[in-house]
């Protein structure tokens, strides 16, 4: 498995190290702000105060052993370049950079950044995709012509079975997973998750299919219901 280290612990940075601790990564937090490091070593347990910008801290925390670096540090774009820089130089493989806007992007590839994320930007464009169309909950976009969307059912399949919706042979999409709430809350501690669902699996009223395919199909799917 992965190694990942994360650079600045902010909002953007302990999401992405809490995420990566739940799914039972191998994660070291830097941050160069004590009291946070404290904050959080509840949830992260590898959480350390050090300077990410310092290539002895770096080198002390044995950075350069470490898969793929995330660097967040902040709105300070000169920390974000000289982090980068200095991963580069330890040889770390992948690194993956917050940035505030292209222009600061494109300075970071310059450095060595091997991805860049704008998370303002994409939740935004998330947040309009969503007004637009309130029945495509989550999405990811896995190239130009294929992604993974999550859809609630057209009314139509309610009562009938995997089999019988003949989704996969009708629109050439396949069902990943099928989230199935119970109770008044849409979303809820009592969602039930069933992945790779039987061709038997009975869809019921309010349930959600995660479903892999192209684009095209997948809008397809949609105009359909």
């Amino acid at each position: 498995m992965k190694r990942y280290i994360i650079i600045g612990v902010g909002q953007f940075g302990y999401s992405v190290a809490k995420t990566l601790v739940d799914m039972g990564c191998d994660v070291l937090a830097i941050d160069l702000d004590e009291n946070r490091v404290q904050q959080i070593s509840d949830q992260i347990p590898h959480a350390v105060a050090a300077s990410g910008i310092d290539e002895k801290s770096l080198r002390s925390l044995s950075a350069q052993e470490f898969d793929v670096a995330i660097v967040s540090c902040g709105e300070s774009l000169e920390s974000s370049i000289l982090s980068t820089v200095i991963l580069k130089d330890l040889g770390v493989k992948e690194i993956i950079v917050k940035a505030l806007n292209p222009i600061h992007g494109d300075i970071l590839r310059r450095v060595g950044a091997n991805q860049i994320v704008y998370p303002e930007t994409e939740m935004g464009e998330q947040l309009a995709h969503r007004l637009v169309n309130p029945d495509i909950l989550q999405e990811i976009a896995l190239s130009r012509e294929y992604s993974i969307k999550e859809l609630t059912i057209p009314h139509d399949l309610v009562e009938k079975s995997i089999l019988e919706g003949n989704i996969r042979a009708r629109h050439g999409l396949t069902i990943l997973a099928i989230r199935h709430h119970e109770g008044e809350q849409k979303e809820s501690d009592q969602d039930l998750l069933v992945l790779s669902p039987p061709p038997s699996y009975i869809f019921k009223e309010g349930d959600r299919v995660l479903l892999f395919g192209k684009n095209k199909d997948i809008e397809n799917f949609r105009s359909s219901k």
